[in-house]
């Protein structure tokens, strides 16, 4: 019987994306640079199961500057992960919290989270990667 491997693929695919998506900045303008600081990356499948990089940028107007160096971060994506087919470049609506104040009835007159309501949709930009 063969030895069972010491590690989890799937975390060592994470782990390799998320040590190649440290270095997809370099090379990028400045600019480009802060914005994708301030951005969430995530690899997904598109509904034709091609793997794609999502770049969810904090903002509409940060997501439209990533647009404008659009070409640059399709090169440096290809030449980092050879395996993306896709990049998206998208925006995520902000999460809506509603608080209740606590009861009168209870010690601590302190608002209470009870509910967050995450977005179900993003929307974005997609590109293939030739």
């Amino acid at each position: 019987m063969l030895p069972q491997p010491t590690f989890d693929n799937d975390y060592l695919r994470e782990s390799l994306y998320e040590a190649v998506l440290n270095f997809l900045p370099n090379g990028l303008r400045a600019t480009t640079q802060n914005i994708l600081s301030q951005c969430v990356f995530a690899i997904v499948p598109s509904p034709c199961q091609v793997k794609t990089l999502l770049i969810i940028a904090p903002s509409l107007y940060l997501a439209e500057d990533l647009l404008s160096d659009i070409d640059h971060i399709k090169a440096r994506v290809m030449y980092l992960m050879p395996d993306i087919g896709e990049l998206g470049i998208c925006v995520q609506p902000a999460v809506n919290n509603r608080e209740k104040i606590s009861d009168d009835n209870s010690d601590h007159h302190s608002s209470q989270l009870i509910q967050s309501e995450f977005p179900q949709y993003l929307m974005g930009e997609f590109f293939l990667l030739n």
